[in-house]
Order: C-alpha cells, then structure tokens, then sequence
C-alpha cells in the first residue's frame, strides 16, 4: 500500500478508552464529540488526589492486520527530563508535548489539581511521513516516580481516510456530445 498524501486524508477517532488509577485520580471521564462530518475530538478530564511529581510515559503505536499489531512506535521516556533537555533523542515525546500544550494543562513537570485535554484532535500532518490508510491505536500508560507505580492508561483509536469528493456534475453539452 502506498504511502499517501494530506492534501486528501484525514484522521477520525472513533473510540478512546480510559483507565485510570483510583489510588491517584477521581472523577475521570474520557469521551469523544464529533465536530464536523471528518472531525472528532477527544475531552479527558480528571482530578488529582497526590501531586505527580516525576511521570514517565509509555507509549505504544499499532496497526489493523486482522488485529492490532505493533507498529514503528514503542518507546518509554520520563517527562520531567524530557521538558529540561529538550533532547532531540525524544521526537516522540517532544511531538506529544507540542499537542499536549496546545490542548492540555499537562505542560510542566509537576502535576496536581484539575488535569484535562479539550477538543485534542489528531491530524494527519503528524505523522504524515511514515503512515498508510487504515485502523491504529495509541497506547499511552502513565507512571510516577521509581519504583514505576501505574497512573492509569488511555488507548486512542482511529482511522485515516480519504476525504470525500463529491463527483462533477457533468454539463448538458458534454451530455450532448455522449449521446452524439
């Protein structure tokens, strides 16, 4: 399957599932909304119990093949140096904090009180580069600290399409010439 081009593709996510840590959250809720015929986001929200203080996230990429299998992406990797360095090393991480800070209140190191991600969308030009048509899902796991204590997971699933043209209507002198 060939790679394919943005200029006629767009991403749909069509479920999100969350788990969440009862020990370290409350009133989590995770849900879609659908914006436009080819836009869905995502709404998470939770509030904290204990400060986050060092996460760590663990982030997996998969693709549809009769079921979801690994693809490309498996790569874990702490926050808090992530953010300080800046490192190259962490194109991941550094991708998922540019939409994070676009879309969250998650943008420093230390997390506490009233945490959200609103109308988080996921948009081809992401990942335009590496991907083909078809179902995937983003794994993330959460943790804090060392030993790693689990914060909870979410699972994003999509799908990317083509967009949907309407067909030319034909003129009635091209009609004409068809019938001639």
């Amino acid at each position: 399957m060939p790679l394919i081009s943005a200029d006629n593709k767009y991403v749909k996510l069509y479920n999100i599932v969350c788990d969440p840590s009862p020990k370290w959250t409350e009133n989590a809720t995770c849900d879609l909304k659908v914006i436009g015929r080819n836009v869905v986001v995502a709404n998470m929200e939770m509030d904290i119990k204990q400060p986050f203080k060092n996460v760590s996230v663990h982030f997996q990429f998969f693709k549809f093949y009769n079921q979801f299998r690994p693809f490309l992406i498996d790569v874990n990797f702490n926050v808090c140096n992530t953010l300080f360095k800046k490192s190259a090393s962490n194109f991941y991480m550094n991708l998922l904090l540019r939409v994070l800070s676009k879309y969250s209140n998650a943008v420093n190191c230390h997390l506490e009180g009233h945490l959200y991600a609103r109308n988080l969308e996921i948009k081809y030009e992401f990942f335009k580069f590496f991907i083909e048509e078809g179902k995937y899902r983003f794994n993330f796991e959460f943790f804090e600290g060392y030993p790693l204590e689990s914060l909870g997971k979410v699972t994003l699933f999509f799908e990317i399409f083509n967009k949907y043209k309407k067909p030319k209507e034909k003129s009635k002198t091209e009609e004409e010439e068809l019938l001639t």
